[in-house]
């Protein structure tokens, strides 16, 4: 037995070594429990041609807009972790203009099994009757004479039934924004991996004079965070990626050069922010005056953090417009591109002239 003086040292001792044995019996057991939780990259070509595939049925009955199919590949590397801990993945397509909806897409939902066959599963039941007598003489004879008889009936009943395997939905697509977007979510399956490339098809119902537009693309990745037991298990955000996908009619050359200005545009956005960053923090930090407010008054940063994103994403004007004139002059020249690009871009929606 352990000295009283000693048990508060022990204890202490208990719980700093707790965290360093936990580790160490995680690292030896079979299956990697502490293994990295998975982290996913997507990945795409944000200019994307778009052919006229109108049927003369079509066009008699719609004078006014035709047919239009986009193909998109998207790209996905599972840089950490592994595909076991994966869960599903996301992606969501919207159209940015009233006037272009979804008028078809692939993948469809698509159901699977992890069963080659079909199940077959019997039943059986069987019942029986018995009944017995015996005779025994009441005297002791100079023999003893006993009798004896036994009846019985039995009866077996078997069923057979085969089964269809049971069915997932590996892949689930549909519409959303009242038409105007369309979705996709794949899960893993034995036949069917989530890493590599994949294409998706969209059909888009588009005005008759239609040259190009843009669209929004949201990919997402859900995975597991595998905790020491099951129980503790958490369901994370393995991947997070948006794109501005430019969309240009195939053949048209304007159409194509708009779209490969926008995409220029916005990588020169963030390439200008990535580089100005220390001169827009310096912007953010308050004066003697801010300060004072800010004890009566929460304060806001005058450039949020994720002002990029505002600006390529929002449907309103951004926060950072309204400190445009105090940028540094490459940011907002690269603002101004941007914005230039993505109108002319916009202005061929509805077949209007370019934009210069």
């Amino acid at each position: 037995m352990l000295p009283a003086t000693l048990v508060p040292r022990v204890v202490r001792l208990f719980f700093v070594l707790r965290p360093a044995a936990v580790v160490v019996f995680a690292a030896l057991m079979p299956g990697g429990v502490y293994a990295q939780s998975p982290l996913v990259h997507f990945d795409m070509n944000p200019a994307v041609a778009c052919r006229d595939m109108t049927p003369p049925e079509f066009a008699e009955a719609n004078p006014d807009e035709r047919l239009v199919e986009a193909r998109f590949e998207i790209s996905a590397l599972i840089r950490q972790g592994n595909e076991d801990n994966l869960l599903q993945f996301f992606y969501r397509l919207e159209t940015q203009e009233d006037s272009v909806s979804v008028a078809d897409y692939l993948p469809k939902t698509t159901l699977a099994s992890d069963q080659a066959s079909n199940v077959m599963m019997e039943r059986r039941s069987e019942k029986s009757n018995h009944a017995g007598v015996t005779l025994t003489s009441p005297v002791d004879w100079p023999s003893k004479l006993t009798a004896s008889t036994d009846l019985g009936q039995k009866a077996a009943d078997s069923t057979r039934v085969e089964l269809v395997p049971q069915m997932i939905a590996v892949t689930a697509s549909g519409t959303v924004q009242q038409g105007r977007g369309v979705y996709f979510k794949l899960k893993p399956s034995r036949s069917q991996t989530l890493e590599g490339a994949r294409q998706f098809t969209v059909v888009l119902r588009v005005p008759n004079g239609w040259r190009g537009g843009y669209a929004y693309l949201a990919c997402t990745a859900a995975g597991i965070d595998r905790g020491l037991v099951r129980p503790l298990d958490e369901r994370i955000l393995s991947g997070d990626r948006r794109f501005v996908v430019a969309l240009y009619l195939e053949g048209d050359v304007e159409a194509k050069a708009a779209a490969q200005r926008l995409v220029r545009a916005e990588t020169d956005l963030y390439r200008v922010a990535s580089s100005r960053r220390a001169e827009l923090d310096r912007l953010n930090r308050p004066s003697l005056r801010q300060r004072l407010d800010s004890l009566f008054s929460s304060a806001r940063p005058l450039i949020p953090a994720n002002w990029t994103q505002q600006l390529v994403f929002a449907q309103q004007p951004p926060a950072i417009e309204r400190v445009a004139d105090r940028l540094p002059a490459e940011v907002q020249q690269a603002i101004t591109e941007y914005n230039a690009a993505r109108s002319e871009l916009r202005f061929l929606t509805d077949g209007m002239v370019e934009v210069q």
